[in-house]
């Protein structure tokens, strides 16, 4: 049996090992009237849980509010205080923020504790809010979406602390629920066009909107969220916030950072700014590839106390790194969805009623509620994730393939078909925040698992945005010529005519005042030029689905790679405390964990582990000095234990007890008062030992006696 200590000068806090027998082993002690595990360590809902719950789904509204408003109403803005060549970097610019912070932020936030992590990401948006609602030019709308993005980066952390406040086994539910109570966010495309079509404040309505809902959020974060402190995750190492600091991974957060701003700069400038040849496309690319490949190399050989990416979360390439994948490809529809669909439907179904405009950028917010019930009642019930993952994705390329086919006439096939793509493309994206959650080793890291999850979602939906707009740009220059020919001859204007590049140029721009300048122009031309340019868009549009289908066959591959989550990881502990519940079970104070993994380099009580890779079962529980009411937190890891093995022999559900009644008595402090009661009662300190092997022999003996 070995102790455990990070600390040797906390005298008070002591590490508690118990060490479970193997199958093999047998025992004298009676194993009659002992508690079932299940019966000892049971979910529970307490308000302070309940509360923090809620403040993190106003923080998780508060965040999809900052991604659809904008996309939604982009043209808009662009129409009133434009136009602008640049107007599209008012969303480029909250993907290339949000993609770097939501992992920075999930790093850190392991290491120094997330409470204000997440209010300064909420009050970094509020600004965010103000200045977009404020803007008077479109170079200030950019400077909005920046500082939105980086404070949607740090609130989409919401999916990691939610988790690890929860027991295992409700993961996948809460997961699923907060995605549910995410409705009214989703309702902001049609608030938006209510704004525009109804107010005389239009789109800065929305925006203003999203300020008060910025602000209660925050309000409400700061009374009812407090996850673990500095203090509490660091009591066992004692280590400073200077300390850390010292140790933090600059470098990888110089390459990580500088990698990811020029790959998506030279993404976003191919074929809108420059073309995709230029040297302006090409050299921010390929650098930003290279500096993300020389921050894997650095991760991997430099001898860093706190990695910004642990090498040792890819190595589990089944549980962790083929699961990014699938956030990636997810991804490329789910953003690229959030773009391409209001698009899509204002220029080929919609008329120019405002309230119509957001009734369909409704759609995919439908959608996105549908699949929040079926991962809750659904998704959570089944398990066989993998296996889900490849159900799901092989219905999304097919739904995908759907709308390649819809035309004009196909208004109700687009319409099911995008309801139906997007309820199907949420589940596989919760499932695999749980997945990796629960895949990792370390519940301490946690924070980048989640956070590099939503970095490739970000990453992946920049990139299918920026293919697609591309396709579909090259689409309609390559129809509209012959569309525009088709239709325009019955009235005798052809390539040879002398309006022709004119009706050509005001195709291009599909606005009244840009045929009103077109010599001898009627309504019947207009509206034949109109019609040619919607279907010079279907051709387009119908090959950007059918490059996506691409997306889907990878997002197939990489579904069948992943592995589903160990049943040993849902389990009822959880992986931290909030400071302000001390409801926690047993006996309100002790979080129990199974058999962990050293890891010489974490900073916290997580941290202090033993290195056991023998056939038991060892648990490991800190105890704090009597009179505290702060809980040291084990987190649970993925191969935490197994309900049913603890009970395969006396031994071990004689050790559990004596486990759970030993610690009871440390916290209440009567431990020492009542260490030997009846000789029956030495089932209470059997096996376990502050001193180790010594005291438990030491108890023996005087049993004997």
């Amino acid at each position: 049996m070995k102790t455990v200590s990070s600390n040797d000068e906390l005298a008070s806090e002591k590490i508690e090992v118990v060490q479970k027998e193997s199958a093999n082993s047998t025992s004298d002690s009676p194993s009659d009237a002992l508690p079932d595990y299940e019966d000892e360590i049971k979910p529970r809902l307490t308000w302070q849980i309940a509360l923090a719950f809620i403040a993190l789904t106003m923080q998780f509204n508060a965040y999809i509010l900052t991604l659809l408003i904008p996309s939604t109403t982009l043209a808009e803005i662009n129409r009133s205080i434009g136009p602008s060549p640049n107007y599209s970097w008012v969303t480029i610019s909250w993907t290339l923020a949000a993609s770097i912070t939501v992992s920075v932020s999930g790093r850190l936030s392991d290491i120094f504790g997330r409470r204000y992590f997440m209010l300064v990401g909420a009050c970094i948006a509020l600004v965010g809010c103000i200045v977009g609602a404020t803007g008077q030019n479109i170079n200030q709308m950019i400077a909005s979406g920046v500082i939105l993005g980086t404070g949607s980066g740090i609130q989409e952390m919401a999916y990691a602390c939610i988790q690890e406040i929860v027991p295992n086994s409700w993961r996948l539910y809460a997961i699923g629920l907060f995605d549910l109570m995410a409705i009214i966010s989703f309702c902001g495309p049609l608030m938006a066009w209510t704004f525009i079509g109804t107010t005389p404040v239009g789109w800065r309505g929305a925006y203003y909107f999203m300020t008060g809902f910025h602000a209660a959020a925050l309000v409400l974060l700061f009374f009812a969220y407090h996850p673990p402190t500095f203090q509490t995750k660091h009591r066992i190492d004692g280590k400073t916030k200077l300390q850390l600091v010292k140790e933090m991974d600059f470098v990888g957060l110089f390459l990580f950072s500088g990698g990811c701003i020029l790959f998506l700069l030279g993404i976003n400038y191919g074929g809108k700014q420059f073309p995709w040849k230029d040297a302006h496309v090409i050299a921010p690319i390929v650098t930003g590839v290279l500096s993300l490949v020389a921050l894997g190399f650095w991760e991997a050989y430099a001898d860093l106390a706190y990695p910004l990416m642990p090498p040792r979360l890819f190595k589990r390439w089944r549980q962790f790194t083929m699961v990014l994948v699938v956030c990636f490809v997810g991804g490329m529809l789910y953003y690229s969805m959030n773009v391409l669909w209001p698009r899509q439907s204002q220029l080929l179904y919609t008329g120019p009623d405002p309230i119509q405009k957001g009734l369909y950028a409704e759609m995919i917010p439908l959608g996105t509620t549908i699949s929040a019930f079926i991962t809750v009642f659904i998704c959570a019930n089944v398990g066989h994730e993998r296996w889900q993952l490849v159900v799901f994705t092989i219905i999304q390329t097919a739904l995908v393939g759907s709308l390649s086919t819809a035309g004009l006439d196909s208004k109700k096939q687009a319409i099911a078909t995008i309801i139906c793509l997007s309820s199907t493309v949420t589940p596989p994206q919760l499932m695999s925040f749980t997945m990796l959650s629960l895949g990792i080793d370390d519940q301490t890291d946690i924070g980048i698992a989640v956070g590099l999850a939503g970095t490739f979602r970000l990453l992946g939906g920049a990139i299918a945005t920026a293919v697609y707009t591309a396709v579909i740009n090259n689409g309609f220059s390559s129809a509209i010529a012959g569309d525009l020919e088709s239709n325009l001859e019955v009235f005798g204007i052809t390539p040879a005519s002398s309006t022709w590049p004119a009706f050509l140029k005001a195709a291009e721009l599909n606005t009244a005042a840009a045929y009103e300048n077109i010599p001898g122009i009627t309504h019947s031309i207009i509206d034949a030029s109109s019609l040619a340019v919607k279907q010079a868009y279907v051709s387009a549009f119908s090959t950007t689905y059918l490059v996506a289908i691409a997306f889907g066959v990878m997002a197939i591959i990489a579904s069948a790679c992943t592995s589903s989550i160990d049943l040993k990881a849902k389990h009822s502990g959880k992986a931290v405390q909030l400071e302000n519940d001390k409801s926690d079970i047993p006996n309100k104070k002790v979080v129990l964990d199974g058999r962990m993994q050293q890891n010489k380099h974490a900073g916290s009580p997580q941290s202090a582990t033993l290195s056991d890779d023998t056939e038991g079962l060892a648990y490991v529980v800190f105890s704090l000095e009597r009179g505290t009411d702060r809980t040291a937190r084990c987190a649970p890891r993925s191969t935490n234990l197994r309900r049913a093995s603890l009970r395969r022999s006396a031994a071990g559900r004689l050790e559990l007890w004596a486990m759970i009644s030993h610690c009871a008595r440390i916290m209440t402090g009567s431990g020492e008062r009542k260490k030997r009661r009846k000789s029956d009662g030495g089932r209470e300190s059997r096996g376990v030992g502050i001193l180790g092997k010594e005291r438990a022999e030491a108890g023996r003996r005087q049993r004997e006696q």
